[in-house]
């Protein structure tokens, strides 16, 4: 799967991820603990499109959602820890051409 978003900064550019490069990215930026909108904003996806790699995230327990007194936040798990150690190792091996 190739999604292809616009640029915020440039509206004329368009930049294709791989679903293995969204999920990577989101799987980082919730590392240390992030709310679903940190990371949604982070990834620059809509919010249709967050919702699936979310859900898809959290069935795969690569992502977890601990639930504080106030709002959610979502952390990375020891499995999504190994997705991303794999995931730049084969980065590293390609020479980051993928």
């Amino acid at each position: 799967m190739v999604i292809t978003y616009v640029n915020p900064v440039n509206r004329g550019s368009r930049k294709r991820r791989h679903m293995y490069d969204i999920i990577a990215e989101m799987l980082d930026n919730a590392m240390n603990g992030r709310l679903k909108t940190q990371i949604m904003s982070s990834t620059n996806l809509s919010f249709a499109l967050f919702e699936k790699y979310l859900s898809f995230l959290l069935e795969t327990e690569l992502l977890k959602e601990s639930d504080n007194s106030i709002e959610n936040i979502y952390k990375t798990t020891g499995k999504g820890i190994k997705y991303l150690k794999c995931y730049y190792e084969i980065r590293n091996l390609l020479g980051n051409r993928v």
